[in-house]
């Protein structure tokens, strides 16, 4: 959409008394008459008029960014321990001959 053009809506003027600014409605559901302004896409309990206005973003996607991080930090975290393990493992035999040297020297 392009402003100053028949299909840029900029007011806040409800043209059909739906409770929804026409804006929105256009936003919202691509035309000015069809939304009711209790559209719940993204089901959370909140309608999408009042996100909109509220410029809010979804529950959802914030949660599940947070919990992917979380997981990935995890998983990071376990290959790193393993692998410092392995290497200390494979490294024992010649911690214990330098130790076995020096109290020899």
């Amino acid at each position: 959409m392009t402003c100053g053009s028949t299909t840029c809506y900029t007011d806040n003027s409800d043209t059909n008394a739906n409770g929804v600014p026409r804006w929105a409605s256009v936003v919202i559901c691509g035309t000015t008459a069809c939304a009711t302004g209790h559209e719940d896409y993204d089901a959370d309990g909140v309608s999408d008029a009042v996100q909109l206005a509220a410029c809010v973003k979804p529950r959802a996607d914030l949660a599940a960014t947070g919990q992917q991080l979380a997981i990935g930090l995890l998983v990071a975290l376990s290959i790193g321990l393993v692998a410092a393990g392995t290497v200390l493992a494979r490294k024992r035999s010649l911690f214990q001959a330098a130790l076995q040297s020096g109290a020899a020297a």
